[in-house]
């Protein structure tokens, strides 16, 4: 498995999932469970050692093409080379210019949390949003403590707004309200902070060749931390 814990946490508003993973690790040691983390795991690997039963947890991968569920379609031109997802800046993979508009059609902590970063880094950050407030889909009394933050950060937000096309460092949005349509000019990079697709690779490889395969989390189908928790749960049951 790979090593996520140093730059997952690394997203502000998200401080709440160290508790989590402090359990997990406290419950795995306490049980001996063998760890080898940096490694993927591959079909050829799972040949070798020839299970009785593979659990995958092989969880989900950042879209970068906006799609979500408030316009059922792709942001024309997503790519675009300065478009980037939030998991590439907290790594450090790539570097952005001085002006930022991050798109939060997911709305969970991501987009907030990396608008949050890149402000902190002296940014000039612009968070465009088709919800009402940002991280909406966690809960509203999270906005009420992000907001003064925000704006105390010098965050511009752009709210009830889909982000329709990129050209260059010119953006097209329209507003979900009036469907008024909108222009932000002079845009050095887009983060866009979207959904995610399951990553099933593995499972399509070894479906079949193993004497038993379960799945927990968004490799089945990308959702929420309660969710996994309880098809690994069950998942450990069945075994």
């Amino acid at each position: 498995m790979a090593d996520r814990r140093s730059w997952r946490l690394s997203f502000r508003g998200s401080a709440e999932l160290d508790g989590v993973l402090r359990w997990r690790k406290m419950m795995v040691d306490k049980y001996g469970v063998k760890v080898v983390l940096n490694t993927e795991v591959t079909a050829e690997m799972v040949e070798k050692e020839a299970p009785d039963a593979v659990v995958l947890a092989t969880g989900s991968i950042p879209r970068r093409d906006g799609f979500s569920s408030y316009g059922y379609m792709a942001v024309m031109g997503w790519e675009s080379p300065n478009v980037v997802i939030p998991e590439e800046i907290i790594k450090g993979e790539v570097e952005v210019g001085q002006n930022v508009v991050v798109y939060d059609p997911q709305s969970f902590h991501r987009g907030v949390g990396v608008a949050e970063k890149l402000a902190e880094e002296g940014k000039n950050v612009t968070l465009v949003i088709p919800g009402a407030y940002g991280a909406q889909n966690n809960s509203a009394m999270i906005w009420l403590a992000l907001a003064p933050r925000l704006k105390a950060a010098g965050i511009k937000l752009v709210n009830l707004t889909l982000l329709l096309a990129i050209n260059g460092s010119t953006l097209t949005t329209m507003n979900l309200v009036t469907q008024e349509m909108g222009q932000i000019e002079n845009v050095d990079n887009i983060v866009i902070a979207g959904q995610n697709t399951a990553n099933n690779a593995l499972y399509k490889q070894i479906k079949g060749k193993v004497p038993e395969i379960h799945r927990a989390g968004d490799c089945i189908v990308p959702r929420r931390m309660d969710q996994a928790t309880l098809e690994g749960y069950r998942a450990g049951r069945a075994l």
